[in-house]
């Protein structure tokens, strides 16, 4: 098959993945429009809204999704990571009694709090899940290794 019609090809299906997913999103806005009242325009009203959106998709480019995650994240989550990273180091290499309890809980539990009975092995470790806090959100907000620091964030949040 010609290169080309190859990318004809792929050109049609993504038009088509394109239409889809702004079919859905239009059904979700009329149901969200008839569950606050809002009166439906009708086939027109929606068929406008998907041109609507499809002319602004096609004038954003694919610079606009990320830079919106980017946006939502940083408005969103960030202050909180941040927040909950400031309350771990007391400096660059001396975590505090909060840390190693969020980090070690049950090993701090079974030293009474006292950091000076807890072995000097763990150390590295709640220095890492501390810095971990302030880099990983800092990955995703300037658009570096996101996936990765996405996962290891919601890895993170889970343990």
């Amino acid at each position: 098959m010609p290169k080309i019609c190859l990318v004809y090809r792929d050109t049609l299906q993504q038009a088509h993945e394109a239409r889809l997913l702004l079919l859905a999103f239009d059904a979700v806005m009329v149901g969200l429009n008839a569950g606050l009242g809002i009166a439906n325009k009708g086939h027109q009203g929606l068929s406008q809204g998907i041109v609507a959106r499809a002319r602004i998709a096609a004038a954003a480019g694919e610079w606009f999704l990320p830079l919106a995650g980017r946006f939502t994240f940083a408005a969103v989550l960030a202050g909180y990571y941040w927040a909950s990273a400031m309350t771990k180091l007391e400096g660059l290499f001396t975590p505090t009694i909060g840390a190693y309890y969020q980090i070690l809980p049950g090993i701090t539990e079974a030293a009474e709090y006292d950091t000076d009975a807890i072995s000097i092995f763990f150390t590295p470790i709640v220095l890492l899940g501390s810095w971990a806090e302030f880099v990983l959100p800092l990955l995703i907000l300037i658009g570096l290794f996101t996936r990765g620091a996405a996962l290891a964030m919601i890895g993170f949040v889970g343990v």
